[in-house]
């Protein structure tokens, strides 16, 4: 999910403005338990012209969704390109997941259809799981960009 914010503030004040909403000293990967670190939105790493954040949340770090960005400047103020992506140990494993259901699926629809409802059922469990937390998060963390870049 590709997402552009033009603002009119410099990318210094861009940059400030992310370091006011991120905790730059939590790694990407790490679990979150911590209640102090809940009095900012995101964690993650900010450089001069880039940053690669992460909604803070406790728990299930898989599936909220990476946000990296890119920073430049134009006439007008500033161009903030954003990326929003899952983790690729997460689509590794849907990858794995979707594909053994689907190969138990055909198998079992070959020998014996009267249990082919089971498989489906993992399978449009496993799309709703991955599906429904990432577009919320994802939603959430657009939201709130949004919010503070303007």
């Amino acid at each position: 999910m590709n997402l552009i914010i033009e603002s009119l503030k410099s990318r210094h004040e861009i940059i400030q403005i992310l370091k006011d909403n991120t905790h730059e000293d939590i790694p990407i990967l790490k679990a979150v338990f911590s209640e102090n670190v809940f009095n900012k939105f995101f964690r993650g790493k900010i450089s001069e012209d880039s940053f690669k954040i992460q909604r803070c949340v406790i728990g299930q770090m898989g599936f909220v969704p990476l946000a990296y960005g890119t920073i430049t400047e134009n006439e007008k103020g500033t161009k903030i390109s954003i990326t929003i992506k899952r983790m690729k140990g997460i689509n590794i494993f849907f990858s794995c997941w979707f594909g053994g259901l689907t190969l138990l699926m055909i198998v079992i629809f070959i020998v014996n259809t009267k249990y082919f409802f089971i498989p489906l059922g993992m399978l449009i469990y496993g799309f709703l799981i991955n599906y429904i937390p990432y577009k919320t998060e994802s939603r959430k963390a657009i939201l709130k960009l949004q919010e503070i870049f303007k």
